[in-house]
């Protein structure tokens, strides 16, 4: 015997408690053991997966045989989607149907574990992964276990203010910022002062939402932004904690600045909110990392067995910690000793947007995309108001149902079947509850009363939700969330005597004929009663005249504890102080008058537009087409999604904003607009055709408004041509034929070479900090060269450099709002250009054909960098002029017999023998001190083993191929180093000039003493070349 949870006793009264009611419709798709049947109960049959971005579709059947066929190595399956479209719930039923194949025999060698979207913390993404794991994994896991639960909350808030104290300090300075102003300079310190910076770690402060936010369960809309740092936070209120024992003198003149000057205090939240976004990325890196590690210890052991992982998340736009991480520790490795792997990777379409090039192609080369249209509802669910009542009528189902019946549906629909079990089967009030709401049909024959609802009611109330309102959308969630379980509620308040009126988040329509409806039927009803019924005939029934409408609701006015109809209007008249009566007031309507049908003249200037539309598409050309164009050009400027795209960039978007009618080309219309401007092209098809109709009525009979008869079906096809054709009106904004790419990795490659060159070091292994330096903006002083070419490029390197950033900000800004302000920089291009120029510094000029037509004025700033494409030829002279250079030192060194090369220890046996010679002639002959003191105020000697250092690397470099080491090594070393041999060398030369003079009075047969003895000693040693007579 089948029947409800809870047996009604009339019609109209729940036949589902509160407690089946949020076990059915959740906020995101149900999953694990206690929620899988009610999953699978519940399940509409998808069909419309679309292949990539083609308009070919899938069933969740054939989604599912498609990711079970695939055996390569490593494959990798996206399903991208707006929110609500049923990614997750596509994903969800992938994975029972796994668990459904690996439990019967039908797939062998399979582990299926998925990553909900439960909380979005690493924490619980990372215990899903445990939880899922054959027992025989466990052990290795305990660690990471161990490691999940000692990310307390208290160490969290202290690593996060380190990291913002090294964000605001050392890491800000080595990036090149500019300077903390001088009044809060010593904001870095107060993150890490005993006093200031527990404040600042306090519970409920900005540091432990952040933390709350990534290691504590949240909303998903919640992890969309960080909460930010005010003013406020910097304003202490615990006496203790700004005291001066717990604080140094600098940290306590900060507290008294932020407290005294709001502007200080503003400057100080701007720079941390500036910080914040770096300091959790290294915050969470250690996550990433481990979990990476996770994967791939779990791969390793799995490959031991032969057995293929199969990955499933829900949505990594969604994980605050994950996204780009996981995607990229899914991408195939080619490493024999990891196991097979499949991993199905749901995502919201900005997600998807911000995947690189090469990604797309590894996931295509490997595996496939499927997506969601974003207008699912002008799909799947518009169009077609019997399968919205049958998704309902599932839900309805499985609310009215106990957890025995619900498993055994469940059960049945592991094996392939479809529902079979009708909580209406044994109801006693089925017959009269069918015959007033409804029922519908599912293809096993199982008859599903639809009360509360009636047949196509769910359908129009989806297709007039409100997407303007914050989280609503006309997607299968918004069915749920904001229709379906608001009415089901509404029912049980009602049942508990609640009479207030029904409100849901959906565009209001006057119901036709609402004044004779009003007058004639509900005359003696209360406001609140007459705003209830008005909802009814709105979307509760398809009749149209008043008498119609009445009759067609008459049976629904018991259930729904509505009086019987009157024709008795009450005294609306109101009563002023003192008892006297006011001027009788009309009822409140709130849904105001409706549209008025539109004049003559409209419609005489509706049906010109019209018909010269119709003589366009039937092989005429277009008359007047500036009426269509500033149409289009209107259309597109407001409805093409910049604010949610990778590409185009920035200056392309512009080149749109600022279009005007004659960027809008129509073919074959009477008159062209010149070619020196962006055009958007619309060919004479029947797509261009219906788009044009839609906006006519749009502007014409709607006043720019969607609120005409019929605007639904024009809001389809608008809709539907923006899905189809939006990419290729983006690509417009894009030179023709050229990849908007090339110009970034040029520029920013430049911007490498000028960091090699301005800070004389390579790039850095680590690419963020890497990163760091290219886009630097510190002023540097102009290298040191040896050659006049590389000198003249050299000069030219600063307003190149600041020219090419610019550019380069500009085209990999992600814009948020029309504004277009710079709120983050994609940095992906980039990282690939900074990858390219660790191994090759060359220059390539930019093609002609980027100086051409209307997007030259976007790459202006490549004007004059031909020149660097010289850079080659420049290094290989700058090379030479070193060796050279080199040459002239060793020659000084061989002729004093010292060796040269290798390490250089002739260099340092050279300095030590001058300066004994030194030593010797001040002593015998007092030699002028100002010819020799820089030898000993130079610190030549202590300096010796640096100076034989620069000589090892400069012929090094002399000798390399490597032209990174030229424009690394620093001249004005080498430079100095063959100064201060020079000037030995004229020690020795004028020391044994000046000892044959003083010698000279010695006879052959003479005796000098012991020190005139060491100094011929030593003269001989340098193998001097001045005659010593003995």
């Amino acid at each position: 015997m089948v029947e409800p949870i809870a047996i009604p006793d009339r019609l109209g009264d729940p036949c589902w408690t509160e407690a089946n009611l949020e076990a059915t419709i959740r906020t995101v798709a149900a999953m694990g053991d206690e929620s899988a049947s009610r999953f699978l109960a519940t399940h509409a049959p998808i069909t419309h997966v679309r292949i990539g971005d083609t308009d070919r579709t899938l069933s969740d059947a054939k989604v599912f045989e498609n990711v079970a066929r695939l055996r390569a190595r490593e494959n990798v399956v996206l399903i991208h989607g707006a929110p609500g479209t049923g990614k997750s719930h596509l994903i969800n039923w992938i994975k029972l149907r796994y668990d459904h194949a690996v439990d019967s025999g039908e797939i062998v060698g399979v582990l299926p574990v998925l990553v909900r979207r439960r909380t979005g913390s690493l924490k619980d993404a990372l215990e899903q992964l445990v939880e899922q794991l054959p027992e025989r994994f466990h052990n290795y896991l305990e660690p990471v276990q161990s490691a999940i639960d000692r990310i307390s909350e208290k160490e969290a808030r202290k690593k996060l203010a380190t990291e913002l104290h090294l964000e605001l300090g050392i890491r800000r300075e080595d990036a090149g910022k500019e300077r903390l102003p001088r009044t809060i300079r010593h904001l870095a310190e107060a993150f890490h002062a005993e006093g200031f910076g527990a404040w600042l770690c306090r519970e409920g402060g900005v540091i432990d939402r952040n933390i709350q936010q990534l290691i504590s369960p949240s909303e998903i809309k919640d992890r969309e932004s960080f909460p930010p740092f005010t003013a406020e936070e910097f304003r202490i209120t615990n006496p203790r904690q700004r005291s001066r024992g717990l604080n140094t003198d600098n940290v306590i003149r900060l507290i008294d600045e932020l407290e005294d000057e709001p502007k200080s205090a503003e400057q100080a939240a701007a720079l941390c909110n500036e910080s914040l976004r770096g300091a959790l990325r290294e915050l969470m890196g250690l996550g990433n990392a481990a979990l990476s590690s996770i994967l791939r210890d779990i791969r390793q052991d799995l490959r031991k067995e032969n057995m293929r992982l199969v990955l499933l998340i829900e949505d990594v736009s969604t994980l605050s910690v994950l996204d780009d991480e996981v995607v990229n520790a899914v991408e195939p490795q080619d490493d024999a000793s990891l196991c097979d792997l499949t991993a199905v990777l749901g995502m919201t379409e900005q997600a998807y947007q911000r995947l690189r090039d090469n990604q797309y192609q590894r996931i295509t080369g490997s595996g496939f995309i499927l997506s969601f249209p974003k207008d699912s509802s002008a799909d799947a669910w518009v169009d077609d108001s019997a399968y919205v009542d049958r998704f309902v009528g599932r839900y309805l189902n499985a609310a009215r149902l106990s957890e025995t019946h619900v498993d055994q549906i469940a059960d049945r629909r592991r094996q392939g079947a479809d529902v079979e079990l009708s909580a209406c089967d044994d109801c006693p009030v089925r017959e009269n509850c069918h015959a007033v709401f409804g029922s519908v049909v599912l293809d096993t024959d199982t008859v599903i009363g639809l009360f509360p609802f009636r047949p196509s009611t769910a359908h129009y109330l989806l297709d007039n939700l409100d997407a303007h309102q914050t989280g609503v959308r006309p997607t299968q969630r918004g069915l749920l969330d904001h229709v379906t379980k608001p009415v089901m509620r509404y029912v049980g308040a009602l049942a508990e005597g609640d009479r207030h009126a029904l409100t849901l988040p959906i565009n209001r329509r006057q119901p036709t004929d609402w004044q004779t409806l009003s007058e004639v039927f509900l005359g003696g009803w209360a406001q609140i009663e007459r705003e209830r019924f008005r909802l009814l005939a709105e979307a509760w029934t398809p009749k149209v005249k008043a008498t119609d409408i009445a009759s067609d609701l008459k049976l629904l006015l018991k259930p729904l504890n509505l009086p019987d109809y009157s024709a008795k209007a009450p005294d609306a008249t109101p009563v002023l102080p003192g008892g006297a009566k006011g001027p009788t007031v009309p009822i409140d309507d709130a849904m105001g008058p409706g549209k008025q049908p539109i004049d003559t003249a409209m419609q005489k200037r509706l049906d010109g537009l019209l018909n010269r539309l119709d003589r366009w598409i039937s092989g005429e050309k277009l008359e007047t087409p500036k009426d269509y164009q500033d149409l289009l050009i209107k259309f597109l400027k407001g409805a093409l999604p910049l604010d949610d795209i990778r590409t185009p960039a920035i200056p392309a978007q512009l080149k749109l904003r600022d279009a005007d009618r004659g960027s809008i080309r129509i073919e074959e219309a009477s008159t062209q607009a010149t070619k020196n401007r962006v055009s958007f092209h619309f060919p004479r098809t029947e797509d261009t055709h219906q788009l044009i109709q839609a906006l006519v009525h749009h502007d014409v009979e709607g006043g720019g408004s969607w609120q005409f008869p019929g605007a639904e079906r024009y809001k389809r096809i608008v809709a539907r041509w923006l899905r189809k054709y939006q990419s290729a009106m983006f690509a417009a904004l894009d030179p023709e034929g050229l990849s908007p790419t090339d110009p970034i990795k040029l520029a920013t490659k430049f911007l490498c070479v000028a960091s090699i060159i301005e800070r004389r070091a390579g790039l850095p292994a680590d690419t963020p900090v890497a990163l760091s330096y290219v886009t630097s903006t510190a002023q540097t002083s102009p290298p040191t060269v040896l050659t006049e070419q590389l000198r003249k490029l050299y000069a030219d390197l600063p307003d190149r450099r600041r020219m090419l950033q610019s550019f380069v900000v500009d085209e990999t800004n992600l814009p948020q709002g029309r504004r277009g302000d710079v709120v983050v920089i994609d940095p992906q291009i980039i990282m690939e250009a900074i990858t390219e120029a660790r191994t090759d510094p060359s220059i390539a000029a930019l093609p002609d054909e980027y100086a051409a037509s209307y997007w030259k004025s976007r790459y202006q700033a490549f004007d004059g960098l031909r020149g660097w494409s010289a850079l080659p030829e420049a290094i290989a002279n700058e090379r030479a002029a070193i060796g050279d250079l080199v040459g002239e030192i060793d020659r000084i060194f061989l002729r004093f017999g010292f060796t040269v090369g290798a390490n250089y220890g002739g260099c340092i046996e050279f300095f030590a023998e001058t300066a004994r010679l030194i030593e010797l002639m001040k002593s015998a002959f007092h030699w002028p001190a100002n010819e020799i003191d820089f030898f000993k105020r130079d610190r030549i000697i202590d300096r010796a083993e640096a100076f034989a250092k620069v000589l090892t690397r400069a012929a090094a470099v002399a000798e390399g191929v490597n032209d990174s080491e030229v424009l690394q090594f620093d001249p004005k070393e080498l430079q100095s180093v063959a100064a201060f041999v020079e000037r030995c060398r004229k020690i020795i030369d004028d020391a044994s000039r000046f000892a044959d003079a003083k010698l000279d009075h010695l006879t052959a047969d003479g005796d000098p003493d012991l020190i005139e003895g060491e100094i011929i000693a030593e003269l001989l040693r340098l193998d001097a070349p001045a005659e010593v007579h003995l």
